[in-house]
């Protein structure tokens, strides 16, 4: 491991762990709703140990069918506004929210971290956080060195902007 990896990797882990002790203060869950980064960000934040009473689900939305299926994104939203986009972030946020029945903080990430079959352009995504507190979304051009620096950079912002809408008055 170089000093850049262990540098990134030593950054997510604080920030994973400021992320889980806001939730808890705030008596909530955490659940992520992920398409290009499979599962990345819920790998990240269950690395924090002792989260099992604050992290609740991840749910993998890789396909368009999956985006409607497991959290209830509309076909017709997807087919207008394509499945990397400000609304099916947000939708994928929310929906990820209305999957449990407990006050939480879903955070959803869409985009393309490489080539893909309908010419969307690699490094572009869009990161939504949905909790009783408020919503954002954000959208990234990451550069597209590779697919996993681009998914890295996603987890990363995705932390962070959680991070935000549960402290709002901080920048």
């Amino acid at each position: 491991m170089n000093d850049t990896t262990a540098s990134h990797m030593s950054t997510l882990a604080e920030l994973s762990s400021q992320l889980m002790e806001m939730a808890e203060r705030k008596e909530l869950e955490i659940v992520t709703v992920e398409s290009c980064t499979g599962g990345q960000l819920a790998a990240t934040l269950t690395n924090v140990e002792g989260l099992s009473h604050i992290f609740n689900r991840a749910l993998v939305t890789y396909t368009d069918n999956a985006k409607t299926d497991l959290v209830h994104v509309h076909e017709k939203l997807i087919a207008e506004q394509g499945a990397v986009s400000e609304p099916v972030a947000q939708a994928m946020a929310c929906g990820g929210r209305m999957s449990i029945g407990s006050p939480c903080i879903s955070i959803a990430i869409t985009g393309y971290a490489g080539k893909s079959p309908d010419g969307g352009e690699p490094g572009l995504v869009y990161i939504a956080a949905s909790s009783p507190e408020g919503s954002r979304c954000v959208r990234h051009i990451f550069e597209p060195d590779d697919r996993n620096s681009i998914r890295d950079a996603a987890v990363e912002e995705a932390i962070r902007l959680a991070i935000s809408v549960l402290q709002p008055d901080v920048p």
